[in-house]
């Protein structure tokens, strides 16, 4: 029996051997989004504003952007956090007459942070998909925003420059 066992448990370690042998896979390595970016209106589809401005921290394990419009009439700045690993995170805005409550939640998909918003206004509801991606330049953010507000669907694919 021992003459059967011996020449199995070799055949057995020899392949097993390989796939021990293997070094865990690198964490993929992100882009950082951080840094104040402008909108090229001239590169930019379906936007409202004539220009838009984001600063963004990445700290913490969360993003942080303010929206900076360029409006008129003067359309107010925003800040949104969002964590980079998927937990919920709640913004709200005190609107008039009912506040403005958001629940973000962000993932990674390749070099690519989507972020997937629901948003509720008095007993409206509204869903957003925000793909935040870098140019191998890391100069140029590509902002590609889908929303759908009851009946209403809208994409804005948006081009932006970083501030030197």
């Amino acid at each position: 029996m021992m003459r059967r066992l011996v020449p199995t448990f070799f055949a057995l370690a020899s392949l097993a051997a390989p796939i021990a042998g293997q070094a865990p896979a690198p964490a993929e390595k992100h882009p950082d989004f951080a840094g104040t970016w402008v909108m090229d209106p001239t590169r930019s589809v379906g936007s409202n504003a004539p220009g838009l401005t984001f600063k963004v921290r990445t700290d913490s394990g969360k993003l942080t952007y303010t929206r900076i419009p360029i409006t008129t009439p003067r359309t107010p700045t925003s800040t949104l956090r969002v964590m980079f690993d998927g937990q919920p995170t709640k913004n709200t805005f005190a609107f008039k007459p009912d506040p403005l409550e958001m629940t973000l939640v962000g993932k990674w998909e390749g070099s690519s942070f989507l972020v997937k918003t629901a948003t509720k206004i008095g007993d409206k509801k509204s869903d957003q998909i925000d793909r935040w991606a870098l140019a191998a330049d890391g100069k140029t953010l590509y902002f590609e925003s889908r929303s759908l507000a009851g009946d209403v669907a809208k994409t804005a694919r948006l081009v932006f420059t970083k501030k030197e």
